[in-house]
């Protein structure tokens, strides 16, 4: 069985945001790479507590993934350089909150572009 990490990013990449999907409270018009360590910690806080929370595991096919710490996925976001948006990123996360093997679809592709 392989093992994946996720890190904010994601790969890991919040407080659950309930019904109304990622809580950051920051702009989705934003891009990550214009994020501050602030905001970086608030997107990563609601993305691992979206994938229940820091050591979670869990498998999609024969993959094994463990959930990343906030101070990892910080520091992923810290140093990526994309012009994808936080809105790309919620709706990444918002996807994970309903299926933790969405971070292998089209919606999450973001953590792949940004080298998170």
């Amino acid at each position: 069985m392989k093992t994946l990490i996720v890190m904010a990013s994601a790969l890991t990449l919040m407080a659950c945001g309930g019904d109304d999907g990622p809580s950051s409270g920051i702009d989705p018009d934003r891009t990550i790479e214009s994020l501050d360590m602030e905001e970086a910690r608030a997107i990563c806080e609601d993305a691992i507590s979206a994938q229940g929370g820091p050591g979670t595991t869990f498998s999609c096919d024969e993959i094994e993934i463990t959930v990343g710490t906030v101070s990892e996925c910080t520091a992923d976001i810290d140093s990526a350089t994309c012009t994808n948006t936080v809105g790309e990123l919620n709706d990444c996360i918002a996807a994970m909150e309903e299926d933790s093997c969405s971070i292998f679809l089209p919606v999450c592709s973001i953590l792949i572009t940004c080298s998170m």
